[in-house]
């Protein structure tokens, strides 16, 4: 499960465009369109939350694990 990609607002891990003046840029506009997305009732948003599966995941087997100790 570790490696399935995940949504994140902070973006791609070890990408460090969020701390430059583009990054900055970026998140500006992604709050004001969705923010104006949101008053215009746009739902989709809603369904959009950090650690959503990024991926179609289809669970074929369920089984406990034990640890190693």
């Amino acid at each position: 499960m570790e490696d399935i990609p995940t949504y994140s607002e902070k973006g791609v891990p070890g990408d460090n465009v969020g701390n430059t003046v583009a990054g900055s840029i970026f998140a500006t506009q992604r709050q004001l369109f969705r923010g104006a997305a949101k008053s215009f009732g746009d739902g989709r948003l809603d369904k959009v939350y950090e650690g959503k599966l990024l991926r179609r995941v289809e669970v074929t087997r369920v089984q406990l694990v034990e640890e190693d100790k």
